[in-house]
């Protein structure tokens, strides 16, 4: 699978998506090109655009995180193929959680959880 999945990537546009999750499940899933998408289609409509701005929802979701650790929460940014939806995003989950949450923690980068401080630590160049 995994080859097939980075083989998909390079073919087409990748596509970004914020996960946040507890010990209960898949909490928020974002379509961060698809906000991007959305904000920019409002500004060219000079229309407001009322949704959470991704940098803001972020510090919200770590802070929510951080009081809430009896919750384990994890928050990965992750890139899938050009075409997946919050919603095939979320069926994936309700499908296979354990599997779709491994896949994750291979493959996506840790904003918040138990990996945070190592995967952060390892990305850094010096």
């Amino acid at each position: 699978m995994s080859l097939e999945w980075e083989e998909e990537l390079e073919k087409e546009d990748p596509h970004r998506f914020l996960l946040f999750w507890d010990c209960y499940g898949l909490e928020t899933v974002l379509d961060m090109d698809g906000y991007d998408r959305k904000r920019i289609e409002a500004a060219l409509k000079d229309e407001t655009y009322t949704d959470v701005d991704v940098g803001e929802l972020i510090p919200k979701l770590q802070l929510r995180a951080r009081f809430n650790p009896q919750r384990c929460y994890e928050m990965y940014a992750i890139t899938m193929p050009d075409g997946v939806t919050e919603d095939d995003v979320r069926e994936m989950f309700d499908a296979n959680p354990q599997g779709m949450a491994s896949l994750i923690r291979q493959r996506g980068l840790c904003l918040y959880g138990k990996n945070a401080e190592t995967e952060n630590r390892r990305r850094v160049i010096v």
